[in-house]
């Protein structure tokens, strides 16, 4: 029997991919089946084009047995507020990224998650991609020998597309800034891979358009025996590969 998900705010974009592949997808068992979004609007048009059940009032979705698992791809700053009633509800939780635009808003969900103990992740679809497992493969086999340095490039053309800097990605009451939001793939990534750093050095900067702050930089990760790890992002590339 297909596992019922509620969906938690269609703001993210990779919310309509997740919807398309499993409704495409049937030998995944993934029904989405109810949908919540603050934007009636943005609420209405997703469950025309995914066919599911369109909730106003999230807790009535929430009380709904048949539903076991949410994703919650809001605006960020709703992240902890929905963790927290989603937790509470005893939820299977998917969050999106980035997980909260403050470190005592991302305690609120570490908190609701162990409270109410409920299995929980965030959508890093890069640790699920076929070439960066067998990256881990590979580096884990002890095939490479020691290892020195890891170089991970991640870029996107956003400040580039025209009205980027009128969207929701865009404000930082809503999504803390472009580099916090999309390069956490990346520097998940070198986690997935390495592990937990000792030391973290960044430089970032706002370099393209004020209006959207935080458009390039990099970072650099420091292992106590190696190796060393640089993190490099831009979003204002024209062409770039992930």
């Amino acid at each position: 029997m297909a596992i019922k998900v509620g969906i938690l705010g269609f703001a993210h974009g990779h919310v309509g991919a997740y919807c398309s592949q499993w409704r495409q997808n049937p030998a995944f068992d993934i029904e989405v089946s109810a949908g919540w979004d603050h934007d009636i609007q943005r609420l209405n048009n997703s469950a025309s084009t995914f066919g599911f059940k369109a909730y106003t009032d999230i807790n009535e979705l929430l009380a709904n047995p048949e539903i076991e698992s949410v994703v919650i791809a809001s605006e960020t700053s709703m992240h902890a507020t929905l963790v927290e009633k989603s937790a509470k509800a005893k939820k299977t939780i998917i969050l999106q990224k980035p997980m909260a635009l403050t470190i005592p808003q991302a305690d609120r969900i570490v908190d609701a998650v162990k409270q109410n103990v409920v299995p929980f992740s965030m959508a890093w679809q890069m640790r699920t991609d076929p070439q960066n497992i067998q990256m881990k493969e590979i580096l884990e086999s002890g095939e490479l020998g020691k290892v020195f340095m890891v170089r991970r490039r991640h870029g996107l053309g956003t400040h580039l597309w025209g009205g980027f800097s009128e969207t929701w990605h865009a404000q930082p009451e809503l999504n803390r800034d472009i580099w916090a939001d999309d390069s956490s793939h990346a520097i998940d990534f070198i986690q997935w891979l390495l592990g937990v750093p000792e030391t973290v050095t960044a430089e970032i900067m706002s370099l393209f358009d004020p209006r959207v702050p935080n458009d390039n930089g990099m970072a650099i990760f420091r292992y106590k025996d190696g190796p060393i790890a640089e993190v490099v992002c831009s979003f204002t590339a024209p062409a770039y590969e992930n």
